[in-house]
């Protein structure tokens, strides 16, 4: 969690300067490229200036400002930050796209031809995108989003006899971003619960609180992620648990 949150300390004093403002700002820009235009719709930003001077598109392109001005400063940024703002972006995509509907060279309207067009790629790569995910066209990507393999384990898990507990182990250099530790709100009932490996003293009171479930260690920066079963005669008793059973003996 230090890892973590020194991590985005370094971003934010880093965007103070007038270098990582401008980054800062290139990276604000690419971003909203790629989820909102890609190459297809930014052809219709080719009648952008003509959208501009029409004067129903004042205000909102003072509302666009407005938001843009408003999301700068954010220390890191992601693509649902934009959502607030998504029908007035696509509001002037389209005022755009009909602005250039109307070009036309000599008698040819080539500007619907190309509007058209830009429909005709945008509907293809949504099939073709729908199609390349379950099939994995690419490979293995990082699309959907989420980590599979942590998935993939809990599944495993789930169908098992009793209750479990995984220790997940971390290696020096994990990305402190690829968290695999959650639980549900009632962690006592849940059926697997995660926790991250805090070294072998301080777990054993953990073990010891779990002792009903059966324990596995998680590796998961190895490739794959690899999990052993903890065998119950290797889990120590704490020392609590020790003076409890001497006193028992006795």
């Amino acid at each position: 969690m230090r890892d973590f949150y020194s991590k985005y300390l370094r971003d934010f004093q880093n965007e103070r300067t007038v270098a990582g403002l401008w980054n800062r700002t290139l990276e604000l820009a690419l971003l909203f490229w790629l989820v909102f235009l890609g190459p297809a719709l930014s052809i219709s930003l080719l009648a952008f200036p003509y959208a501009r001077r029409d004067h129903r598109m004042r205000y909102p392109l003072r509302i666009g400002i407005f938001f843009a001005l408003a999301l700068w400063p954010e220390t890191w940024m992601q693509a649902h930050y934009f959502a607030p703002a998504v029908a007035l972006i696509f509001a002037g995509i389209l005022q755009c796209m009909r602005h250039l509907a109307r070009w036309r060279w000599r008698q040819l309207y080539l500007g619907g031809v190309v509007v058209r067009t830009i429909l005709i790629i945008c509907v293809v790569m949504t099939l073709f995108r729908l199609i390349a995910i379950p099939t994995k066209l690419w490979g293995k990507s990082a699309w959907p989003p989420g980590i599979l393999n942590r998935a993939n384990i809990l599944r495993e898990l789930a169908v098992l006899p009793g209750k479990q507990l995984v220790i997940v182990h971390y290696d020096d250099n994990h990305d402190s971003a690829n968290e695999w530790v959650y639980n549900s709100a009632d962690i006592d009932h849940s059926k697997v619960v995660w926790a991250r490996d805090m070294g072998a003293a301080a777990n054993q009171e953990l073990l010891q609180y779990f002792n009903h479930r059966q324990v596995w260690t998680l590796h998961p920066d190895q490739s794959p992620p690899r999990l052993d079963l903890v065998p119950a005669n290797e889990i120590q008793p704490t020392a609590i648990e020790q003076k409890k059973q001497t006193l028992r003996k006795h």
